[in-house]
């Protein structure tokens, strides 16, 4: 049966509808009353131009408007219709985009486009949501994705909602470009250009400013939230078993987890994976599982759709497979978001095995937070070591998100056994963001201020003073000035005027308005708490910052209690603290802090410094700057001091090694967590061998007449074959012995030469002619014959004797 649990429920000029979790694969999501730009199915079309709510830059550029596209682009300056997506950067329109997921896309018939400003100056958020996105012209359905502007910082964060086709690779990003272009092409950041498998559900993609582009952590902590219509459309389930590529029994029960404002769902079952042609859709369900008998032996694909009150539909992810009439044991993966500071029970789930008892085992711990035995429904024993069987009869834990904030950090593995083995380690993913809105835990006076200390650091509250309200004795005083305390950003200082006198009632109320925690959460109102002790101030020296490898060094700080102080650190791993000496073990970040942890009279206070500890440095030195030529890639020889320390070399900007003659430049940096350090220089690679003839010894040519040689061949080892060169006319017709110099250049300053002997020696005679007899009655002058020779040619005869008779 279904169920709803709201947090809260705001209506406000920006409407926010709820704060639900309700499934496990999806974090926390507070829901806000979008505005529609485009609903219902089209094919090729842009909107707007459309309020972004807030100045947001963009590649520079400053914009207070956006427009979107039906092919997944969020664009500024102008829309666009081109579906044919192109890599990034490029000069051809369109340009000025960001790109969650471009290609020729659909709004499909159940989906929209809509976008909401949320928040308070100077934290606003744009989202823009693609909901129930297709593709045009194919059966695939791809899902529902956003785009969310973030004021002041001007992040871009693209998230991924749901990815419906788990095995269609065009879903997953293999014609799709993802990523941001500037204004004219020239510039731009590709996340993915027509590459499978890059997009799945909740991932998310954080882009940052960085000078005149943008970095980008494509494994960023997915916000939660949700446009939704003034009906609200129900949630995406999320599908628990048949797990993803699973075997199961012929009977098989489909279970998933509630979605938020779902009326009821339906399960279809089809052989193809796009759910085309369904071998069965169930009715409308009320409940979270459906049961039906499958052939064995084949391979299925399934989904749970819900419905809203108005039958608005919403997509699960597809998931595949196999039934068979004895089916292995198999633990079901799962993902689950939680906040820092919260608290979950988890139930591990399993399918298949035989019908005897089952046993789950936990077998690796989370590297963040605690996993503790279920004891009706409050944590039991802390599990501290692995391999540990889970004690409760449902297969329950409880984890408690008490580390850091992160993907992944809160992940462990688990396994099943029965009768028949033991199940492969599967994970629950744990995801952990942090915490939300920041709550008031005390207050403390001053004659001159109150504080007012939250559950979390805050934004710099300064200028913003009027919206607290401080009395004494019930008079009002009135604030003149607020700031974060120095060295406590949970603490606001609202300073006030006239002095407050500190033997009266003080008291401190907040109407909310725009001071947020550092992580964007919005301070709520509060009425008027009592500031009932008084402040204390710590002076902490400052400590500047180290490098590794530097020796102890001592913490001096003092309360103006008077009362003492103690030290400590965020982080032993980084520097460690015992008593007032701190110890510097590895590079990185941390927090010291010096804590006073009040009395009767005083309120507790303290003081963080961050602390820097810098890499220290190594010597980086390049050598076997100059090589020859192999073919093959070449690269230099790096050494460090210390020695040992990883190195990451390029050539020209790339780690490919360089094959080619030329020049280099190349850049050797350490890769350490404690050392830093570069070398730099040219790699020269040359070409020194000459070529090597083809014939170690070339054949003497002869002819009675003349001779044109056929060029010989040498081979380089750069050029491959030369064809060798001489400064000897050809054809060779001089009688006697001609000795050609051939020449074989590689183009590279190598050369070779090699001689060859033509010979022409004529030893055929001239044919001999048959003169005939001259007669005459007074003379006769005779003509000189002729006759034909095979190397001269035609042969005039010559004589000694006269020609005239």
């Amino acid at each position: 049966m279904k169920s709803f649990t709201a947090k809260f429920k705001i209506f406000l000029a920006l409407v926010v509808l709820a704060t639900a979790q309700l499934s496990y694969g999806l974090p926390e999501e507070t829901e806000y009353l979008g505005v529609i730009a485009r609903a219902g199915y089209y094919d090729d079309g842009a909107w707007g131009s459309f309020p972004v709510g807030f100045n947001f830059t963009f590649f520079g550029n400053s914009y207070t408007e956006f427009y979107v596209t039906s092919n997944g682009l969020v664009m500024f300056g102008s829309g666009s219709t081109r579906y044919i997506n192109t890599d990034i950067p490029s000069p051809f329109n369109p340009n000025n985009y960001i790109a969650p997921f471009w290609d020729d896309l659909v709004i499909h018939s159940t989906g929209d486009i809509m976008y909401q400003t949320i928040g308070t100056a100077p934290n606003r958020k744009l989202i823009i949501q693609f909901t129930n996105m297709s593709f045009w012209n194919s059966p695939v359905l791809l899902g529902t994705f956003q785009v969310i502007l973030f004021e002041g910082s001007n992040n871009i964060q693209v998230q991924y909602r749901s990815i419906v086709d788990l095995k269609s690779e065009r879903a997953s990003g293999n014609s799709a470009t993802i990523g941001l272009e500037n204004s004219n092409g020239s510039g731009g950041v590709v996340c993915s250009y027509n590459t499978a498998g890059y997009v799945e559900s909740e991932k998310a993609i954080l882009f940052t400013p960085s000078g005149s582009t943008y970095t980008f952590d494509d494994h960023a902590l997915y916000e939660g939230v949700l446009l939704q219509d003034v009906i609200p459309r129900a949630g995406t389930p999320t599908l628990v078993s048949p797990a993803y590529n699973s075997t199961v029994g012929e009977d098989v029960t489909f279970n998933w987890e509630a979605a938020s404002n779902a009326d009821n769902y339906f399960v279809v079952i089809s052989l193809n994976s796009d759910l085309s042609s369904p071998i069965h859709t169930s009715a409308d369900l009320t409940e979270l599982s459906y049961s039906y008998t499958l052939a064995a032996d084949q391979t299925y694909f399934w989904s749970a759709y819900a419905k809203n009150s108005v039958g608005s539909v919403s997509w699960s992810e597809i998931w595949m497979f196999t039934t068979s009439p004895y089916p292995p044991l198999l633990s079901v993966p799962r993902t689950i978001y939680l906040e820092q500071g919260q608290q979950r029970t988890i139930t591990l789930q399993f399918t298949g095995g035989d019908a005897g008892a089952k046993t789950a085992t936990v077998s690796s711990l989370p590297a963040e937070g605690v996993l503790y035995q279920y004891n009706g429904g409050m944590p039991g024993p802390e599990i501290t070591s692995v391999p540990e069987d889970v004690t409760d009869g449902s297969f329950r834990v409880i984890y408690q998100a008490s580390g850091n904030s992160g993907n992944d950090l809160g992940n462990f593995t688990f396994h099943f056994s029965d009768g028949t083995g033991t199940s492969a380690d599967e994970t629950i993913k744990v995801n952990i963001s942090p915490p939300g809105i920041p709550n008031f835990l005390y207050a403390s006076k001053e004659t001159d201020r109150v504080e007012i200390t939250f559950d979390r650091e805050m934004a710099d509250p300064t200028g913003k003073h009027l919206e607290f309200s401080v009395q004494d004795d019930g008079v009002a005083v009135t604030p003149v000035a607020c700031s974060l305390k120095a060295g406590d950003p949970a603490t606001i200082v609202v300073l006030v005027s006239p002095g407050l006198d500190t033997d009266h009632t003080i008291t401190v109320a907040y109407t909310k308005g725009t001071i947020t925690a550092a992580s964007s959460g919005a301070l709520e109102s509060f009425d008027f708490q009592l500031a009932g002790k008084l402040a204390q101030v710590i002076n902490f020296d400052p400590i500047p910052d180290k490098t590794y490898g530097d020796p102890d060094f001592g913490l001096t700080a003092t309360a103006s209690s008077g009362l003492g102080v103690t030290f400590g650190t965020s982080n032993s791993v980084v520097v460690s603290v015992s008593g007032s000496t701190a110890s510097v073990h590895n590079a990185g970040e941390v927090l010291i802090s010096a804590s006073q942890p009040g009395n009767a009279t005083y309120a507790s206070a303290s003081f963080q410094q961050h602390l820097t500890v810098n890499k220290a440095t190594a010597t980086v030195t390049l050598s076997d700057m100059d090589q020859e030529y192999t073919g093959s890639g070449i690269q230099v020889t790096v050494s460090s001091v210390p020695s040992g320390l990883t190195t990451k070399v390029t050539y020209d900007g790339s780690y490919v090694l360089p094959v080619d003659i030329g020049q280099y430049e190349v850049i050797a940096a350490i890769e350490d967590d404690n050392y830093q350090g570069t070398a730099s220089g040219t790699l020269t690679i040359s070409d020194l061998t000459a070529p090597v003839p083809d014939q170690p010894v070339l054949p003497d040519l002869v002819d009675e007449c003349e001779v044109t040689p056929v060029a010989p061949t040498a081979t380089d080892n750069y050029a491959g074959t030369i064809t060798g060169t001489t400064a000897t006319s050809f054809p060779v017709i001089v009688q006697g012995t001609t000795v050609i110099t051939w020449t074989y250049d590689d183009g590279n300053g190598n050369t070779v030469t090699q001689t060859q002997n033509v010979i022409i020696e004529d030893v055929t005679a001239p044919d001999v002619p048959v003169l005939e007899d001259l007669t005459g009655e007074c003379s006769v002058t005779a003509v000189a014959p002729t006759t034909t020779d095979a190397c001269a040619g035609t042969i005039t005869g010559t004589t000694t004797d006269p020609l005239t008779y």
